[in-house]
């Protein structure tokens, strides 16, 4: 499993970015491919599965959830979550 990994700019997401990494690994196991953190775009965090279903998006959008509660950065995590077929991977 290969995993990729990116923090543009460290600020006050970045240890929720990193938790929710975690938690992703966990989660999502080898479906997982990237993480990025972005400002381009109406989004903030770019999650790369090799399959997207609406499983999936549900238990990501669940577990975002959960590291902004706990984070208290509640509404601050804006994810686009894509296909490895949707975007070219850096």
């Amino acid at each position: 499993m290969s995993l990729k990994v990116i923090i543009r700019k460290i600020d006050e997401l970045s240890d929720a970015t990193l938790d929710l990494t975690r938690r992703l690994i966990n989660l999502l196991g080898d479906n997982l491919v990237a993480v990025e953190s972005s400002s381009d775009g109406d989004f903030n965090l770019r999650i790369i599965l090799r399959r997207k279903t609406w499983d999936t998006i549900e238990k990501i959008l669940k577990t975002i959830e959960k590291v902004e509660e706990e984070h208290g950065i509640i509404g601050k995590i804006i994810p686009e979550i894509l296909e490895t077929g949707e975007v070219n991977v850096r």
